[in-house]
């Protein structure tokens, strides 16, 4: 898998009746890489700048995976749908300061873009 952004291990609880079914379907998944199934779920490795947790949750379940209803996975999903959301809205950043008016916090540039202190 290429590091192309930022690349997570997640966990997503499933009901796992067939894990060579289940390999298959994920091998051809470009950019995805199962790094552990057993009866109990799977745990995947992806690029959140290319995948999103809620995605690959229902891509799952539309191919016959159903995701666990319990309180554990249903704060994970929360959890790791922010966290990717997060992450791919903080790559497009840009500049080192925290608003979009650094010019207020440093000084004012006049003109001619010269910094004037306050």
């Amino acid at each position: 898998m290429a590091n192309t952004g930022h690349i997570v291990q997640r966990r997503i609880d499933i009901a796992v009746t067939d894990a060579n079914r289940l390999k298959q379907l994920l091998a051809g998944w470009e950019g995805i890489e199962p790094t552990r199934t057993d009866h109990n779920g799977v745990r995947l490795r992806y690029d959140t700048f290319r995948w999103d947790y809620a995605v690959l949750v229902q891509m799952l379940e539309q191919a016959g995976f159903p995701v666990r209803s319990n309180w554990r996975q249903a704060m994970r999903a929360a959890l790791f749908a922010f966290m990717d959301s997060n992450t791919r809205s903080h790559s497009k950043v840009t500049g080192g300061a925290c608003c979009s008016r650094p010019a207020g916090i440093y000084g004012v540039e006049d003109q001619a873009g010269d910094k004037k202190a306050r």
